[in-house]
């Protein structure tokens, strides 16, 4: 490895850039048991943390050194091709966007129409995927693996209220909610956006995903949230 190569430590959770000197790495590789460092690029992701880094260690690192590497860091170690290879999964250009809806289809009619031509990505809704057999929530299994981001429409198509009285409100169809509560689980809420419609009630258990007004300038808005989550996209196709 040539003495002018940096390493590249990535930390997605504070959304900046930190670089180590191959010096210090050397060191930690070096205490962990590493030797001769060559052109092998590896992965290190950790979940609990939200912490990634890049590490360029000898190729032929035997078994010891890297579960010496695992342990000490907390995490799993996995290989890539090269530094260009993306940082996540999430970013591969192949992965395609989720888009969760209700019965607004002039809304969605403009999602799908932003979302197609700002990321240039398959832009995927549940209604239209062929069911083979499937149940509603084998399809929403099958289609929401390996997507890049969700984008979910609650807009008043209910009306609902508490069991004990009180006025009537517009609410998300239930299972618009429910999807939504699946995709936190599975995306976390970095990876998901919400599009609502003024006077639509809001799940108060779902905390800490982004919440955009229709009524706001909402394309714009949406489209920093998803430029943010590490998907390109161009802001000359908002329209």
């Amino acid at each position: 490895m040539k003495e002018s190569e940096r390493l590249l430590v990535i930390l997605p959770a504070a959304d900046r850039f930190v670089q180590m000197s191959e010096g210090e790495a050397r060191a930690v590789l070096s205490y962990l048991g590493f030797e001769n460092p060559q052109d092998s690029l590896f992965w290190v992701y950790s979940e609990e943390v939200k912490k990634g880094i890049w590490l360029r260690f000898l190729r032929d690192a035997s078994d010891e050194a890297i579960s010496r590497l695992r342990e000490f860091l907390g995490i799993e170690i996995g290989a890539t091709e090269s530094t260009r290879t993306k940082v996540d999964d999430r970013e591969k250009l192949s992965d395609p966007i989720f888009v969760v809806h209700g019965h607004d289809s002039a809304l969605l009619y403009e999602v799908l129409r932003l979302l197609e031509r700002t990321t240039q990505r398959e832009v995927v809704v549940l209604r239209e995927q062929l069911d083979h057999g499937r149940t509603v929530l084998e399809k929403l299994e099958d289609h929401t693996t390996g997507i890049a981001y969700a984008v979910v429409l609650l807009t008043g198509d209910d009306l609902g209220q508490v069991k004990s009285g009180g006025d009537l409100r517009p609410r998300a169809r239930q299972n618009v909610v429910f999807e939504l509560g699946y995709l936190f689980g599975k995306l976390g809420r970095k990876y998901i956006a919400v599009i609502y419609e003024d006077g639509v009630e809001l799940p108060s258990d779902i905390t800490g995903l982004v919440y955009i007004s229709r009524a706001s300038q909402w394309k714009l808005r949406l489209a920093h949230e998803v430029g943010a989550s590490g998907i390109e996209v161009d802001y000359r196709q908002i329209v």
